[in-house]
């Protein structure tokens, strides 16, 4: 059934359930980042809050994906292959990320991305993050 939003139900239930992990997180980005300054007083922030952000949006996609399941929108994908599709989707949302950080940074002159190594870094952090909840959800549905 659709919302008047035009949402369906599956979409809504996701964001209820998990949409959350991934809004905390940005939200602690944003404070940490402006008011705090967390970033430049503690030498590996950033890669707790990549790790984080990975994790967090594993958690949206894997509940997302299960709840599409539920509603008979997405067949009955085994458990490898779910915790595969969640790893992949964890990955783009990484680099989708990082792309919009470059693009901030040439078209808005923001200062998101401090190097290649920084970049890089980021990826890492976000896809072991999403690795280990689409690894744990694999596990834990043995």
């Amino acid at each position: 059934m659709r919302h008047p939003t035009g949402a369906p139900s599956w979409v809504r239930s996701g964001l209820r359930q998990a949409g959350w992990a991934p809004a905390f997180v940005f939200g602690l980005h944003v404070v940490a980042k402006s008011g705090l300054r967390w970033y430049d007083r503690f030498r590996h922030f950033d890669d707790v809050v990549h790790l984080a952000g990975g994790m967090a949006i594993a958690w949206y996609f894997h509940v997302s994906l299960r709840e599409a399941v539920d509603a008979g929108k997405a067949g009955r994908p085994s458990a490898p292959l779910s915790s595969l599709l969640v790893a992949s989707l964890t990955c783009s949302a990484a680099v989708v990320w990082e792309f919009l950080e470059y693009l901030s940074d040439q078209l808005l002159r923001t200062r998101w991305q401090s190097s290649l190594e920084d970049t890089l870094t980021d990826l890492v952090f976000g896809t072991l993050g999403g690795l280990a909840v689409a690894a744990a959800a694999w596990r834990r549905s043995r």
